[in-house]
């Protein structure tokens, strides 16, 4: 009896859990010179991504992917340029706001952020899911990331395995979910492996249409998959308007998802919206 418990005890002590990867707060910061054709908003969110893959190089080193997203050119039917920095880590979560300090020098643009934040050292591959914003104009299929006010959106997604997945929108006004849609209990969508899926479509009931306020707004879409179901977050609404969030929750979430589930993979998405 004493043999089996002792046994256990070490089946216990050497499961998977007990190999979780640490999770290490940092902080540093980035000097990001901006090119002449993106807005100092865009710019200064290119050099929070550009900072946040600085630490995680100069703490574990470069092998896996992270995207940082830069909208380059003026013209619309430029592309959303993503550069691809091989890093062996990912950021987890904010903490506090950026320090961000604006600057011009010989007629430069330049951005200084200094940023704090939770980072996890990544061992294992991810799963490597395809997500693409799509935009209606009057039935026509728009791609790339300049859309109009009053077009419909759209999300494509596809996952070579099958599991659950959420969008939050970050616009202005804070964090919004997507999918599931607001009236939903669910934190995750079901979908399956290898089967492409279309959301927001007409016949589905749920639609979502572009607004801007001003000339142009720039938004971030948040994709989030996982083979394991996970919860939603906090964001009932108060008075029965539509469920919102700050920043600072929706990255305290998602940083707790993340340090719970090692399998969950996180995409974003830039869109810019023009009147």
């Amino acid at each position: 009896m004493n043999f089996r418990l002792f046994i256990g005890l070490i089946l216990l002590l050497a499961s998977p859990a007990s190999f979780a990867q640490r999770v290490e707060r940092v902080a540093g910061e980035y000097v990001y010179y901006a090119p002449p054709n993106i807005t100092i908003e865009q710019a200064q969110q290119t050099a929070i991504d550009k900072a946040k893959v600085t630490i995680i190089a100069d703490h574990f080193g470069t092998i896996v992917r992270s995207d940082m997203i830069s909208v380059m050119g003026s013209n619309v039917n430029e592309s959303l340029s993503i550069g691809e920095t091989e890093v062996k880590g990912e950021w987890l979560r904010t903490i506090g706001e950026p320090d961000i300090h604006i600057s011009f020098e010989q007629d430069m643009l330049v951005v200084r952020v200094k940023i704090s934040g939770e980072i996890r050292e990544i061992k294992e591959s991810k799963i490597d899911f395809d997500a693409e914003v799509i935009c209606g104009n009057n039935g026509v299929l728009l791609n790339g990331f300049r859309f109009k006010s009053g077009n419909d959106l759209y999300l494509s997604f596809l996952s070579p395995v099958s599991g659950y997945v959420a969008a939050y929108l970050y616009c202005s006004d804070g964090i919004f979910r997507l999918l599931p849609d607001y009236m939903s209990g669910d934190g995750s969508f079901s979908v399956k492996g290898g089967k492409p899926y279309v959301f927001f479509k007409q016949e589905e009931g749920t639609q979502y249409v572009l607004t801007c306020n001003g000339t142009s707004e720039a938004n971030r879409i948040y994709i989030i998959f996982s083979p394991n179901k996970f919860y939603r977050a906090n964001d009932i609404g108060i008075n029965g308007e539509v469920p919102m969030m700050s920043f600072d929750d929706f990255n305290k979430w998602l940083g707790k998802c993340r340090r719970q589930d090692q399998e969950m993979s996180v995409k974003s998405i830039d869109i810019l919206i023009e009147n």
